[in-house]
C-alpha cells in the first residue's frame, strides 16, 4: 500500500512539473503587442492548451489576443470549452479578441470566430457550415436532435450577444433553416424562412433580394459575403496587414504562441483517453486478484496518469480533479484490502473517481449557465460510465482468463523470487494432490484481503497463494480449502480443529 501511494505521489509531482513546460514561451514577456495564437487543422486538446497559454500571456497587461484560424472544426466539447474560455477572458479580464480567418473557420471554428470581439477575413477566407459532431464508441457521429436543438439556440444567442446576425448563425448549424436577404421599407435585413412566410401572409411589402441558403444547405460565407452581411468586420490580405493597419502595431511587437512538446504529447494522448480508461480498469482488476503489488498495478496507474496528464496539460483538469481521483482510488484500495465488505469506503471512492473523470473533461470554472453546459455534463457522464462499464466487463473476463496463461501469471505475480508469494499452480504440481483437496485444513500465513498466503497442515513447509470469497482472514486464523480457482486456493475460515465452520 505504501509503495502504491509513493508511485501516485511521484506521478502527481510529474504532472506539477509539466505545468511550467506548457506555460513557458521564451522571451515573450517583454513584448506589449498582440498575442497571436495559430489554430490550425482539426481542433484538438493541444489547440485548447495553445489558447489557454495565449490568454495567460495576454492577461497581465490586457493585450489583444489574435486567433489566426485555419480549421475545419472539431469536437463539440472542445469547441464549447474554448469558446467559453474566450468569453470568460473577455468578461472577467477585459481582454479583446480578434479572429483572423486565414483560410477557413468552418464548423466549430466558426463559433471560435463568433466568440471574438471582431472577425477579419483573408480574401479567400470562408466561415460557417457548423454541423455539430460528437465522438462516440462508433466513431464520429452527427449530434442527436435534442443536442442539435440546444446547440442551435446557443449559437443564435452567441451571435446576438456579439452583434452578428442570429439567423445566419442558426443557418450555419442547421441546414433546415432557410436564410433570406429581404428589403422592407427600403431597409435590407436577413430573415429565416418562417419570418419570410409570415410577412407574405400578412401582405407586407417585402422584396426578396436573394436566398442565402435553402432548407437543404448550411450557411457558409465567403469573405465578401461575410462583410456584406455584417458578419465580419473587415478584410485583410494577411495577418501582417491586420496587425499593422487594423490594430496599429508593428509585427516585431507580436508574441506568437508556439506549440510545445507537451502539447504535441497532448494531441497524441487525448484521442486514446477512453482506451486508457478501459485498460486502466482492466489492469486494476487483474492486480486486485494478486497479492502484493506488481506489473498490472503499475500499468493501471500509468494508464490513469497518462489520461489525466492529457487533460491537465490541455487545461481541462485541475488539482481538485487529481485529488478526487487519487483519494477515490485510495478509498477503493482501503475497501479491498483493509476493511473489505463494509462498502462505505468503496462506494465513496467510486463516486470520487467518477467525479474526477467527468469533471476533468469539462475544464475549470465550469457552470450550468448555458443549456450546452448541461448537455455536455450529461454527455461526459454517459461517456465515462459507458467506457467504465466496458472496462469492468473486459477486466472481469480477463482476470478469470489471464492467470491461466504464462504471460498472465507474470503480469499478476511478477517474476518468481525466493521469499515472495508462490503461485498455487506451480506449487500444486510439486506436492501430493491429496494434500490440497477441498476440506484440507491449514493456517493463514498472512492476512487475506482477499488474497494472501496459507500453510496447509499436510504440507507445513510450503506456503500457497490463496484467496477468500467475501470478508477477510487475519494472519494466524485457521482455514479450510474450498476449491482451486484462477491459479490459487480458495479458502474459508473454520471455527475449530474439527473443520466445522
Amino acid at each position: 500500500m505504501a509503495r502504491l501511494l509513493s508511485i501516485l505521489l511521484l506521478l502527481l509531482g510529474a504532472l506539477g512539473a509539466a505545468a511550467p513546460l506548457v506555460a513557458q514561451d521564451g522571451g515573450a514577456a517583454a513584448r506589449t503587442g498582440p498575442v497571436v495564437v495559430r489554430i490550425e487543422g482539426q481542433l484538438s486538446a493541444a489547440s485548447q492548451s495553445l489558447l489557454r497559454r495565449a490568454i495567460q500571456e495576454a492577461r497581465p497587461q490586457g493585450r489583444v489576443v489574435v486567433l489566426d484560424l485555419d480549421t475545419p472544426g472539431g469536437e463539440v466539447t472542445l469547441m464549447w470549452s474554448m469558446a467559453r474560455a474566450i468569453d470568460a477572458a473577455r468578461t472577467d479580464d477585459g481582454l479583446r479578441f480578434v479572429a483572423y480567418v486565414d483560410d477557413m473557420a468552418l464548423s466549430a471554428g466558426s463559433l471560435l470566430a463568433m466568440s471574438c470581439d471582431e472577425i477579419h477575413m483573408a480574401p479567400k477566407g470562408r466561415i460557417g457550415a457548423a454541423t455539430p459532431i460528437t465522438y462516440g464508441m462508433e466513431g464520429v457521429e452527427k449530434a442527436e436532435e435534442k443536442f442539435l436543438s440546444a446547440f442551435r439556440a446557443e449559437w443564435r444567442a452567441w451571435a446576438e450577444r456579439n452583434g452578428r446576425s442570429p439567423v445566419l448563425a442558426e443557418g450555419m448549424v442547421d441546414e433546415r433553416v432557410e436564410v433570406r436577404l429581404i428589403e422592407q421599407d427600403g431597409v435590407r435585413r436577413i430573415v429565416d424562412g418562417t419570418e419570410w412566410d409570415d410577412l407574405r401572409e400578412r401582405g407586407a411589402e417585402v422584396k426578396l433580394v436573394r436566398t442565402i441558403a435553402d432548407s437543404q444547405t448550411l450557411v457558409a460565407l465567403t469573405a465578401d459575403e461575410a462583410l456584406e452581411f455584417a458578419f465580419s468586420d473587415g478584410t485583410s490580405d494577411s495577418l501582417q496587414d491586420l496587425v499593422e493597419y487594423t490594430l496599429g502595431r508593428d509585427m516585431a511587437s507580436v508574441t506568437p504562441i508556439e506549440p510545445t512538446a507537451a502539447e504535441e504529447l497532448v494531441s497524441l494522448l487525448a484521442p486514446i483517453a477512453p482506451f486508457l480508461l478501459v485498460f486502466g480498469i482492466l489492469l486494476a482488476l487483474v492486480e486486485l486478484q494478486a497479492p502484493g503489488f506488481g506489473i498490472a498495478g503499475i500499468g493501471s496507474i500509468l494508464c490513469f496518469a497518462l489520461m489525466l496528464a492529457s487533460r491537465w496539460l490541455a487545461g481541462l483538469a485541475g488539482w481538485e480533479h487529481v485529488v478526487a481521483l487519487v483519494l477515490g482510488g485510495a478509498l477503493i484500495l482501503v475497501e479491498a484490502f483493509v476493511v473489505p465488505g463494509t462498502f462505505v469506503a468503496g462506494v465513496l471512492g467510486a463516486l470520487l473517481v467518477i467525479y474526477g473523470l467527468v469533471a476533468s473533461q469539462l475544464g475549470p470554472g465550469f457552470t450550468f449557465e448555458y443549456s450546452m453546459d448541461r448537455k455536455l455534463v450529461v454527455e461526459a457522464a454517459l461517456s465515462t460510465l459507458s467506457w467504465t462499464l466496458a472496462g469492468l466487463v473486459v477486466g472481469m473476463l480477463a482476470s478469470r482468463w489471464l492467470p491461466r496463461t504464462p504471460l498472465g501469471r507474470l503480469v499478476v505475480t511478477g517474476p518468481r523470487e525466493e521469499g515472495t508469494f508462490a503461485t498455487a499452480v506451480s506449487e500444486l504440481a510439486r506436492v501430493d494432490p491429496g494434500a490440497v483437496r477441498p476440506g484440507a485444513l491449514g493456517t493463514a500465513a498472512t492476512a487475506l484481503r482477499p488474497v494472501g498466503r496459507v500453510r496447509l497442515d499436510a504440507q507445513p513447509g510450503t506456503e500457497f497463494e490463496a484467496s477468500v470469497d467475501g470478508g477477510a482472514v487475519d494472519a494466524g486464523e485457521r482455514v479450510r480449502v474450498v476449491a482451486t480457482r484462477t491459479g490459487r486456493l480458495v479458502v474459508e475460515v473454520v471455527a475449530d480443529e474439527g473443520g466445522r465452520a
